[in-house]
């Protein structure tokens, strides 16, 4: 089935376009840097991810192998999406992630907001048990 393409953009960009700067999602830099070298544009990066709380967490389970091979992958970059099928367990492979880059969170929203999407996933993985918090 086609759908009209009346009034709807060629490209999608998922950029922010600010007056003075450019606000990229993330897993893009290392591209843009490059287009950037080869245009002999000089890049200049200001990293303003918020560092968040220390949380003080260990994890209870157990990655299954192809979760083992995602996280490694991951480890190899400071940043990263990993993209994979409903059911894969890309929350679990967070929170093993999330207790070895030093236990924090509150890098993806305000902490001070109680529906937090992390923190949310925090409770509930924590309710399942697989990362338990320890004081």
């Amino acid at each position: 089935m086609r759908l009209p393409t009346y009034d709807k953009p060629r490209i999608i960009a998922c950029a922010e376009d600010h007056p003075r700067h450019i606000g990229l999602p993330r897993g893009c830099l290392d591209e843009v840097r490059e287009t950037l070298s080869d245009l002999n544009i000089k890049a200049v990066v200001r990293d303003e991810r918020n560092p968040g709380q220390p949380l003080k967490a260990t994890f209870q389970g157990e990655l299954r192998p192809e979760q083992t091979v995602a996280a490694n992958a991951m480890l190899a970059h400071d940043t990263g999406v990993l993209a994979a099928t409903t059911a894969f367990g890309k929350t679990v492979v967070d929170d093993w992630l999330t207790q070895l880059a030093d236990a924090r969170t509150g890098e993806d929203c305000d902490p001070n907001q109680p529906a937090c999407r992390r923190e949310l996933w925090r409770l509930q993985i924590a309710a399942a048990g697989i990362v338990r918090a320890t004081d």
